[in-house]
């Protein structure tokens, strides 16, 4: 929950090229660095809920609903902008 993390639980990677903490921060790191090079995508949401992925497949954007949402991610975002 988001509410739980704190900073020990954050891993800083380099945005732009491989480095050491990219061990241990997940092994998706390479794709999400991928995202930011060829998007304009100011964060990745990464997330294997069976819900989203099938959301994924039938939306064309992301419309986040709740006041969180909306606060990181803007009235409205492009799901097709970041595949």
């Amino acid at each position: 929950m988001l509410d739980e993390i704190d900073e020990g639980q954050v891993v800083l990677v380099d945005r732009h090229r491989e480095c050491a903490a990219d061990s241990i921060a997940s092994c998706e790191t390479p794709v999400h660095r991928a995202i930011y090079r060829r998007t304009d995508a100011r964060a990745v949401i990464h997330t294997h809920s069976p819900y989203a992925v099938a959301l994924s497949l039938l939306e064309d954007a992301v419309m986040p609903i709740d006041s969180e949402g909306i606060a990181f991610l803007g009235e409205c975002c492009s799901a097709r902008s970041t595949r």
